[in-house]
């Protein structure tokens, strides 16, 4: 079918062209569409068999599609044998002469595709059979050509034919089958030839006969290039030159084959290594040539330098590596041993332990445990990192870690056991002597009377203290501390209700905020805390070096309470408690600024007592002392809780009195008072005489002023009251008076 799908373009225009030539005879001078419609037709079917054609010609490299294909192709000849066929029945021509050129032109369409499709005898009965009987019938339906020609003569048309091609197929066909095979294995063969992965070449009077494209490209040429050039000059510029030239002509001249491998420099300057084998086509005869096959094994050379280099750097970094580096038979007995680790382990050579058991060099105690680890590598473990004892070979004992995994043979069955032992002597000594330093601090640590706590990288606790504990107030022990957040701690203190500072006026958000930013800077400034439980804690973080954060706890709870007692003492009179003068002006002034702003009014008493030096005189100071604590109780009873009380000095007293609607009220106040100190004082007390006595009996005079109708400064208002209380002085005993209704000469007074 090879042939036939080849020359088909050619068959299927000498047919195309048949057709014209036929439509043009039968359509005459006129335009017969049947006709012209039939051409068409046959056109289109020849189009269709020309690609099909193509197609299968590209196929015939899949075997199992070629009979399938032949069996399309006949079936589209059988196509356009019926298109002939219907127009020799359909268009029989009347005229005789018109006839026989339509026959001839079938008869010359059967004999030529005896060559073109005659290889198939399926396609070539399918196109021929159709046309060939349809002139047949047209002969002998016209009866004058029936009356001059025998029918006999007209069926030995068609046999003649086939005739014809059982000729051709058994005489020619076969020879053309033969060529075909034998271009198709030339054409594999020269494909393999260009294709293959070695180079080759045909070698003959020492140049080059031919060469596939690889051999080529070793040398650094092209194929077309090669041809002609010497082979023995190539040779020549290698690093062995001449030599190798006679090397390999003495061994083609007496073993008919050589082989060589060299370096070689490429026209590109790129130098490439080269192995090559050449055969006599034949000894005998010697210009035949050489059949040479090459191939370029430079990348496998560099591959086995690299390995060997890889190889030496191993062996030299296992015989120097100051740990040993051993393998052990099934037996425990020691098979290699690097001789550095062996020296440094266990102070004798790798020579003189080949051969002995590895429990050689272990303690007594320890045999039997390091020969069940043993065991374990040989059933498949692996072991990592584990501690042991050595004996070295002078006695002495170290700690070495040991790692161990099984060695298995070609057949991967285990035959043993490869491990490496590392010194760790120092390392434990380094470790014992840290250790040491780690509890001595920590013992310092939980000596202290702070609070310690070491924050790491990520803010959890690393390490705290007791002390640290108990001022955390969970009741938890140290270590139930460590790894908790630093945000779990402000969640703690929020929960324990921590004092927030006055200037973050209740914002818990913000005091938090304030307190991770303080974390965050571990400044090392002081920061001090009142915590939920009325203590006072300072605080001192700074970060350290590796960015965790130590903090000491301070707990100063008595220091402030010291600070408080000393503030009380500086501001409040120590006899009755009360605010002394000076706490006494500040609330005076606090007062006003609010009764400013609250458009309010303020009142002030100015207190004397009555007959109290009679009290000294007669009963001592220390009953008057006694009436003046019981006197500051009595007028702290009649005011607000926002109103002042204060001791003036002496036996004067001062009443603050704050948010006051109208001076009335101030009045009331001071007539209260003066109540309550006309009330009899109990004697509890024994007189300077030794005599006691049942009661004593005081009184007080008051004088007021107002915010702002009298005074609109604290030092104005203390003035006007001063002035007041000298007129009600005046007056006689437990009298008050305004400083609004005291007459002028008082004033001035």
């Amino acid at each position: 079918m090879r042939e036939c799908y080849r020359v088909a373009p050619a068959s299927l225009v000498a047919m195309l062209g048949a057709g014209l030539l036929s439509a043009l005879l039968l359509s005459g001078k006129g335009l017969d569409p049947l006709v012209w419609g039939w051409f068409g037709l046959l056109g289109l079917a020849t189009l269709a068999r020309y690609w099909l054609a193509r197609r299968f010609q590209r196929e015939l490299v899949h075997p199992a599609r070629t009979l399938r294909n032949e069996s399309l192709y006949a079936v589209s000849g059988l196509v356009a044998g019926l298109l002939w066929a219907a127009l020799l029945v359909l268009r029989a021509p009347h005229s005789q002469a018109l006839q026989m050129v339509l026959a001839l032109l079938v008869m010359a369409m059967a004999y030529t595709s005896i060559v073109t499709i005659g290889m198939s005898l399926k396609t070539y009965l399918a196109l021929i059979a159709p046309p060939m009987g349809a002139a047949t019938w047209a002969f002998l339906q016209n009866d004058r050509i029936a009356a001059e020609v025998p029918w006999p003569v007209i069926l030995l048309l068609p046999i003649a034919i086939l005739a014809a091609l059982a000729m051709y197929r058994r005489s020619v066909m076969p020879g053309i089958l033969n060529q075909q095979e034998l271009q198709l294995l030339t054409s594999e063969l020269h494909a393999m030839f260009d294709n293959t992965l070695v180079g080759i070449a045909h070698v003959r009077d020492r140049r080059f006969v031919t060469v596939n494209a690889e051999c080529a490209r070793i040398y650094g040429f092209t194929p077309e290039q090669m041809p002609g050039m010497s082979a023995t000059d190539l040779l020549r510029t290698t690093p062995e030159g001449e030599p190798l030239v006679e090397q390999i002509g003495a061994a083609l001249q007496q073993h008919g084959e050589a082989i060589y491998e060299t370096a070689y420099r490429r026209p590109d300057g790129q130098m490439r290594r080269l192995l090559a084998q050449g055969h006599r086509f034949d000894r005998a005869d010697r210009s035949k040539g050489t059949i040479w096959v090459m191939m370029d094994i430079t990348e496998r050379k560099e591959a086995e330098l690299a390995l060997a280099a890889s190889e030496d750097a191993y062996r030299r970094l296992v015989q120097t590596v100051p740990s040993m580096i051993f393998s052990l038979d099934r037996e425990g007995r020691i098979k290699f041993a690097s001789d550095a680790g062996a020296l440094q382990i266990v102070g004798l050579s790798a020579s003189e332990i080949l051969g002995r058991p590895f429990t050689d060099f272990t303690p007594p105690e320890q045999r039997e445990h390091n020969m069940e680890l043993f065991g374990t590598v040989l059933t498949g473990g692996v072991l990592a990192g584990i501690e042991a004892r050595i004996v070295r070979g002078d006695g002495r004992r170290m700690t070495v870690s040991v790692s161990a995994q099984p060695l298995r043979g070609a057949d991967g069955r285990i035959v043993g056991a490869s491990a490496i032992a590392v010194d760790i002597t120092e390392r434990k000594q380094r470790e014992s002597e840290l250790q040491r330093t780690r509890d001595l601090l920590r013992s310092a640590i939980e000596a202290m009377s702070d609070g310690f706590i070491l924050f790491d990288r990520e803010d959890r606790i690393a390490m705290c203290n007791q002390r640290y504990a108990e001022m955390y107030g969970t009741g938890q022990r140290a270590e139930a501390l460590v790894g908790k957040h630093f945000s779990e701690l402000m969640l703690f203190n929020s929960q324990r209700a921590e004092q927030i500072p006055p200037e973050f006026l209740g914002d818990a958000q913000a005091w938090l905020r304030e307190r991770q930013r303080r974390h965050r800077e571990a400044n090392g400034q002081p920061h001090v805390y009142e915590t939920g439980d009325d203590r006072w804690i300072q605080v001192i973080k700074r970060r350290t070096s590796d960015g965790s954060v130590v903090g000491i706890y301070t707990d100063i709870t008595q220091m402030k309470r010291s600070e408080e007692a000393v503030r009380i003492l500086a501001q409040h009179d120590a006899l009755t408690g009360l605010p002394n003068r000076r706490l006494m002006n500040d609330r005076l002034a606090q007062a006003i600024a609010q009764a400013r702003r609250n458009d309010e009014l303020v009142g002030l008493l100015l207190i004397d007592l009555d007959d109290f030096k009679p009290v000294n005189d007669e009963h001592g100071h220390r009953a008057g002392d006694e009436v003046l604590r019981i006197v500051a109780l009595r007028l702290k009873e009649c005011v607000r809780e926002v109103d002042t009380v204060a001791r003036y000095g002496g036996d004067e007293f001062v009443v603050v009195l704050s948010s006051v609607n109208r001076p009335r009220d101030a009045g009331l106040v001071a007539e209260k008072i003066i109540a309550a100190l006309a009330e009899p004082i109990p004697a509890l007390w024994v007189s300077q005489h030794d005599s006691r006595a049942t009661e004593v009996k005081i009184g007080c005079s008051i004088g007021i002023s107002m915010f702002p109708q009298d005074a609109t400064q604290p030092d104005a208002l203390l003035r006007c009251a001063d002035a007041a209380m000298y007129v009600a002085k005046s007056r006689g005993r437990g009298c008050l008076v305004f400083h609004a209704e005291a007459p002028p000469k008082s004033q001035a007074q």
